[in-house]
């Protein structure tokens, strides 16, 4: 059975789910948190047209994060496959990994701020699996985990919140950032 097809009805199946329920719940939030603040029947049409338009938007959206995430798992088992010469999974990883950088570096332009909160949960990750994978051998006390756990882990948190400070006080202001201000100031 061709893979590809899997992970396009898995995709687009939790795109419906996502859909079905999440955004009737936000259509629901926003009705709610209007009526708190007044505002009564007002553009009742504008929210159900939202809620209508990720509703549609949802599937396609889960469906294309099913096909970057098959793109990584057939990079991976082209990698892990013993047929494959290893100048070609070499050159295969090395591709796979300036183009995920490109990526995550234009992320970084755009939301410097939001790109720094997914780097310190990734430190913060990396850090738990490691202590969890030598935690069961007993080498949690060696220099080479410690080592392994300041640079893995500790440095690339830290970097995270370089970044997301950077992206808070950053002119022009980071969007994510401006927009979490104005909630907050909308909220007070």
């Amino acid at each position: 059975m061709d893979t590809s097809k899997v992970w396009a009805f898995w995709g687009a199946l939790i795109g419906v789910y996502m859909a079905a329920f999440i955004a009737p719940i936000g259509l629901l939030t926003v009705r709610i948190n209007r009526w708190r603040n007044g505002a009564g029947k007002k553009q009742w049409g504008f929210d159900l047209a939202v809620t209508v338009g990720v509703m549609v938007a949802l599937p396609f959206l889960a469906l294309g994060v099913s096909y970057w995430l098959f793109t990584f798992v057939a990079l991976y088992d082209l990698a892990a496959s013993p047929d494959v010469e290893a100048i070609r999974t070499v050159s295969a990883l090395l591709g796979a990994t300036l183009l995920v950088s490109a990526c995550l570096f234009w992320f970084r332009l755009k939301c410097q701020f939001l790109y720094g909160c997914s780097e310190a949960c990734v430190g913060v990750l990396v850090a738990l699996l490691r202590i969890l994978s030598d935690a069961e051998t007993a080498q949690v006390s060696t220099p080479q985990f410690l080592l392994l756990l300041l640079t893995a882990g500790v440095y690339l948190i830290v970097q995270g919140f370089d970044n997301m400070h950077k992206g808070a006080t950053k002119t022009p202001a980071d969007p994510v950032w401006s927009y979490l201000m104005a909630r907050s100031r909308q909220k007070s």
